[in-house]
């Protein structure tokens, strides 16, 4: 029975991955997938785009949904594992999929341990990343591709599966 529904996973990561439009239908990015562009802009109107990060530096993006109740308590987390993986020499984004004003009211109302970015072009963004869903993202960037994708809320485990994930990543580098 286990072998059936190992197998049947298997599958269908197999037919997302070669067909587009069942791939493009998924509500979040895949591993192997690559971000085309996207610009975003910082607190201070300085604009980054996402050529700007280099094939060597590995990337640890946040998508935070101020709207995902249910993703509230994943800040913290997210500060702690910036605070971790900074210090491994991952770059880290923390965008807001909304205004330039909703990010300045957030950062207020928000001790974060990393930069926030808005989209450039929400659309676009949206678009790009697919982002269908109202809950929270983080993906890790590297060699121009999607390497992890986790969407939602973060428990313990999760936590911890996603820092162990990302310092197998640090250590095949």
């Amino acid at each position: 029975m286990v072998s059936l529904l190992i197998v049947s996973i298997f599958l269908n990561i197999k037919l997302f991955k070669e067909n587009k439009f069942l791939k493009d239908s998924l509500p979040f990015l895949i591993a192997g997938e690559k971000i085309s562009y996207f610009k975003l802009i910082d607190m201070d109107a300085k604009s980054i785009d996402v050529n700007e990060l280099n094939s060597s530096q590995i990337a640890l993006i946040f998508i935070i949904n101020e709207s995902c109740i249910d993703c509230s308590g994943n800040l913290p987390l997210f500060n702690k594992m910036s605070r971790i993986l900074t210090k491994d020499g991952i770059k880290v984004f923390g965008i807001i999929p909304d205004t330039p004003s909703k990010m300045v009211n957030f950062s207020e109302n928000n001790k974060l341990d990393f930069k926030l970015y808005v989209p450039e072009d929400l659309a676009k963004f949206k678009k790009e990343l697919r982002l269908k869903t109202t809950t929270d993202q983080i993906i890790f960037y590297y060699k121009e591709k999607v390497i992890l994708n986790f969407s939602g809320r973060l428990d313990g485990n999760s936590y911890t599966g996603i820092l162990r994930k990302a310092k197998q990543i640090i250590k095949q580098k």
